[in-house]
């Protein structure tokens, strides 16, 4: 970041400690609060930032999927049930990325909350041109037209404050 720290760091405030866990209503709100308790630039106001995504790697979709899905948590061992209030994922869009499998350290899967666009990243086009580049051309070793399409884009991280990292559990 232009600030000299790590995108996800304990200096920014949007990493849970440095031992990760999987979801539960506990970690969850401590993400929310996490994100809620940001402040503005002058370190002054507070911003109030609510999560609107929840990125996961697909090794832990069951997991997620199941929790979201429980209205109760708890069963015969834990009475009386414990309400979870993220039942049917309590307004956030959860998204699955296998780019994520692949990030963890120690086996860790880590998992991430996200703002709405325009708080976390950004995506830039070459001269401000958002549709693909189409050029083709009769074709010589192959029957029929040869297709070349490209689109010229790169994205950036806006603000860390809109976005929060739980390191995940094995």
């Amino acid at each position: 970041m232009s600030d000299g720290v790590n995108l996800f760091d304990n200096a920014h405030g949007n990493v849970q400690g440095s031992t990760g866990a999987n979801v539960s209503v506990e970690k969850l709100n401590e993400g929310v609060l996490k994100m809620a308790e940001q402040k503005d630039i002058g370190g002054k106001k507070r911003l109030g930032i609510v999560p609107r995504f929840l990125l996961a790697p697909v090794a832990k979709r069951g997991i997620f999927e199941q929790f979201f899905a429980t209205e109760l948590i708890g069963g015969v061992s834990n009475s009386p049930n414990i309400v979870n209030t993220w039942f049917k994922a309590g307004g956030l869009t959860v998204i699955y990325d296998h780019n994520l499998d692949d990030s963890g350290t120690n086996g860790k899967k880590a998992w991430y909350l996200a703002a709405d666009k325009g708080r976390t990243v950004k995506v830039y086009f070459l001269n401000g041109v958002q549709t693909p580049y189409l050029e083709s051309r009769d074709g010589w070793t192959v029957d029929g037209t040869e297709w070349k399409v490209r689109i010229d884009a790169a994205a950036a991280v806006t603000d860390y404050r809109g976005l929060y990292r739980n390191a995940g559990e094995a």
